[in-house]
């Protein structure tokens, strides 16, 4: 597991082997991202953190619990 800006990027393995993409700590599946790479993620998080967790609010990801 590795910790980027406050997200936790790991490999899922039981969600499809993807890589998952979650605020640290949290533990709710429903606020966790899957995607295809590590790039990928980290590409997600800064994502969330340029637009102002516009797109994170929308998964329920904007808001560090």
């Amino acid at each position: 597991m590795e910790i980027y800006k406050g997200y936790e990027i790991f490999f899922d393995d039981c969600y499809y082997g993807m890589i998952a993409v979650r605020p640290v700590g949290c533990r709710d599946f429903n606020k966790t991202q899957h995607v295809c790479s590590e790039a990928e993620a980290k590409a997600y998080v800064n994502s969330i953190l340029r637009d102002g967790n516009k797109i994170g609010a929308q998964k329920g990801l904007g808001e560090q619990t």
